[in-house]
């Protein structure tokens, strides 16, 4: 074989080896790159998800803190013989109701903030919010349905767990937040 064949095929080789080897290491390196890209969207996204959920859950938590500081108002300013003072008081009853009413249309948000964090996979966050939903039942069964006014032991009681519930919910949101 002659020589210059002999130094054009090696060349072409050369040359082949070397597109096939940039090519490679473009290829690997650009999905690298879209990998780490797609992560970074991921998260925040799911920062996002976690900032707005927070914002319903801040909403529906003020509207129950309402209801429960416009009952501690009832409670303190009335002399209360018995707890049946709002069957017997429309005003009392006025001004809870304005409060309650604000409470139900925030389950709307609620419920808003419990799918988003399920898409997150915050299921523990959303067992919690499962939990004060029922906690609001029973306080707006005593207070709405029965209309009943707690006891200042009962009220304290009740304001003791929602504190609970809202430092917990937090706790597992911003453990969330930093990961």
């Amino acid at each position: 074989m002659p020589q210059s064949l002999i130094d054009v095929l090696d060349t072409s080789v050369k040359i082949g080896l070397g597109a096939l080897i940039s090519g490679l290491a473009t290829y690997f390196v650009t999905k690298t790159n879209n990998s780490h890209v797609k992560h970074t969207e991921l998260l925040k996204r799911k920062l996002d998800i976690i900032e707005n959920s927070t914002i319903h859950i801040d909403s529906y938590f003020h509207s129950l803190g309402e209801l429960l500081s416009r009952t501690d108002g009832i409670l303190r300013s009335m002399d209360l013989e018995d707890g049946n003072i709002l069957k017997t008081n429309d005003k009392a009853m006025k001004f809870l109701k304005e409060s309650d009413e604000e409470l139900l249309l925030q389950r709307k948000e609620i419920n808003l903030a419990k799918s988003k964090l399920h898409l997150i996979m915050l299921s523990n966050v959303v067992n919690k919010i499962d939990k004060l939903t029922e906690f609001e039942n029973d306080i707006r069964t005593l207070i709405m349905f029965n209309q009943k006014i707690p006891s200042n032991e009962q009220l304290k009681e009740w304001g003791l767990k929602f504190n609970k519930f809202k430092k917990d919910i937090y706790s597992d949101i911003s453990k969330s937040y930093k990961s």
